[in-house]
């Protein structure tokens, strides 16, 4: 896989066994995007969010701040919507109707680091395409350099900014 989305998180920070899995991702020519989680702690305590070698995202809300359950810390590389019940009814996703048996798709609003993360995980996949040797140093530097930048106490939370897709492929 080229770019590899994590959704997921366990405390303590990051098992061996999680950094070698990454690592060889990583040798194989992978950029791994992981969501900070939603646990209102420092995400170096999670993982795979504060392993190395991958893209760790935050979540915000409509009005650009950190959102209440985003993890956050300097493990946080980049920020992206993900919903917060104080300012927005979070972000459209597709849904199954019903909890037994597949039904024709609908929509509905979700929250989290997990709606966060793909917004990330597409640009990779979208500059991969232009530069099909981008690496995960080089992917956090264009995404992270093109991001909309974050009040200063956000910041120290969320990474340099929210991702801008547009920015980011037009540098």
């Amino acid at each position: 896989a080229q770019v590899i989305n994590m959704i997921l998180g366990g405390e303590g920070v990051c098992p061996a066994f999680y950094q070698k899995a990454i690592d060889a991702a990583v040798e194989r020519g992978s950029i791994i995007v992981a969501a900070a989680v939603n646990e209102d702690v420092d995400a170096s305590g999670v993982a795979p969010a504060g392993c190395q070698n991958v893209i760790t995202v935050g979540a915000t809300g409509a009005t650009g701040a950190r959102s209440f359950y985003s993890n956050y810390g300097s493990v946080v590389d980049v920020s992206a919507p993900g919903g917060d019940p104080n300012t927005d009814d979070g972000i459209a996703s597709t849904v199954d109707k019903s909890e037994t048996s597949p039904e024709e798709p609908a929509y509905g609003y979700m929250m989290g680091t997990s709606q966060a993360a793909p917004h990330v995980s597409g640009t990779p996949a979208l500059l991969r395409a232009i530069d099909p040797a981008l690496t995960t140093e080089e992917a956090t530097n264009l995404l992270q350099n093109t991001s909309t930048p974050l009040s200063h106490s956000d910041r120290d939370a969320l990474g340099t900014g929210i991702i801008k897709a547009n920015g980011a492929v037009e540098e």
